[in-house]
């Protein structure tokens, strides 16, 4: 699980930063380290992570800020604290943590942690990637089937049984790869097929 994937480590502890990325590069892990959250910010820009970990006590943000800052990131995010608190595992996971871990934890509970998250991200990735290959296979078959020209919306979201926005987005991705030509007319909600 670990072959590739990319972690951030956020905390202003130094001798913190320095144990977690030589325990998570063992086992694996490119690992890249801030110890703010701006730095953090500023590694996110840089590129892409997996995971990261997050200290919910930094010296220029709260920790729960720092996730309202990254929640549009695809990442995922663990909040570790030294300082638990109701208040504080709440707001993290309203900001958008994946988990809430209280400091001290121990390595090999450290390691179980991330491995399961990032094993439950696999899956969902893998369900949601299956999910899409239907639908489109579906609303081909039903707009490239039968000799109807026009489609409403709202019949092809009660057939597949998803949004009207899934289904604008199929729309163009099924014409833009010309598995079939099609006209939206979004203002009317409907669907033209182009013989």
């Amino acid at each position: 699980m670990s072959v590739n994937k990319k972690i951030l480590v956020v905390d202003d502890d130094e001798s913190i930063l320095k144990f977690t990325k030589m325990l998570l590069e063992e086992d694996g892990y490119l690992v890249a380290t801030a110890g703010t959250g701006e730095e953090a910010i500023r590694e996110c820009e840089k590129g892409f992570f997996d995971l990261a970990l997050l200290d919910i006590r930094l010296p220029d943000m709260d920790g729960t800020e720092l996730l309202k800052k990254l929640r549009h990131t695809p990442m995922l995010k663990i909040m570790i604290t030294g300082f638990p608190s109701q208040e504080n595992a709440i707001d993290a996971l309203n900001f958008g943590a994946d988990a809430y871990v209280i400091k001290p934890i121990k390595a090999d509970a450290l390691l179980e942690i991330i491995q399961e998250h990032l094993e439950k991200k696999r899956e969902d990735v893998v369900r949601n990637q299956n999910a899409a290959v239907g639908w489109i296979g579906d609303f081909i078959f039903l707009v490239k089937g039968g000799q109807q020209e026009w489609f409403t919306f709202d019949f092809l979201v009660r057939e597949l049984n998803i949004s009207v926005e899934t289904i604008q987005r199929l729309a163009d991705f099924c014409d833009k790869q010309g598995l079939v030509k099609l006209k939206c007319w979004s203002d009317r909600k409907v669907i033209q097929v182009i013989r």
